[in-house]
């Protein structure tokens, strides 16, 4: 089988993500003299200090997806649904609409600003508990997930990408895929549970004069399958 196709997005019709994202924070009357860059990996992260305002901009996610418009928006929607329910995640903004937003060729959503403890990551005690709820309350979500997303979509998109850019030949992407469907073909039947789809200690914060973790990667949840069901999610922790 083929990867997933994608469409580029033309380079000299954008500005620079971190511009991108103060005139998303201007549009809306937000201070953007003072940005405070907390990340710039797969995504940016800018805090528009000091509204408690974290602008995320898609930039090297966007690159491998081609449009990631679809993500973000269940990105957005699984983020406010946690909120909601209590769960221990970073909510959207108050502050502006979250989004997404596309400026400037930059697809990007908008969080609030949880103030914590810089480079501090919980004991893996309370994060595996806090994961254990997490999955608790994803159990609830109503909402459209991929099925074992990771190794689907993910991947599909992730190999298309390496081909178009010459990184791996075309019968090496055929190879790896048909590896992966012979897999897929032996877990699809079943039962399938709502799990955290990129937890790890470095996707958690750990939040000033709280015991709250909050988790990352929410966009990446997905439905998993899993031979105990529903009442799996803690085990699976």
């Amino acid at each position: 089988r083929r990867a997933r196709s994608r469409r580029a997005v033309p380079l000299a019709a954008m500005s620079s993500p971190l511009a991108a994202a103060l005139a998303l924070g201007a549009a809306h009357g937000l201070p953007v003299a003072e940005p405070v860059v907390l990340k710039d990996g797969s995504n940016l992260l800018v805090h528009l200090h000091p509204a408690p305002v974290v602008v995320r901009v898609a930039t090297f996610t966007a690159f491998i997806r081609g449009e990631p418009a679809p993500f973000l928006e269940r990105e957005v929607a699984l983020g406010s649904y946690l909120a909601e329910v209590g769960a221990a995640v970073v909510p959207c903004s108050g502050e502006l609409p979250p989004g997404p937003h596309h400026v400037s060729g930059w697809w990007m959503t908008a969080w609030q600003h949880v103030p914590h403890r810089v480079g501090v990551r919980p004991p893996a005690d309370q994060l595996l508990q806090s994961l254990v709820e997490l999955h608790g309350a994803l159990a609830g979500y109503a909402g459209e997930l991929p099925l074992l997303g990771p190794v689907t979509t993910d991947l599909d998109l992730a190999l298309a990408c390496c081909e178009q850019h010459g990184l791996l030949p075309a019968t090496q992407v055929e190879h790896m895929l048909g590896e992966r469907d012979v897999l897929l073909a032996s877990v699809r039947s079943l039962p399938a549970t709502a799990q955290h789809g990129d937890a790890h200690a470095a996707g958690a914060l750990s939040a000033q004069g709280q015991q709250d973790i909050h988790l990352g990667g929410r966009s990446r949840s997905f439905r998993e399958h899993h031979p105990s069901g529903a009442g799996a999610h803690s085990r699976c922790a």
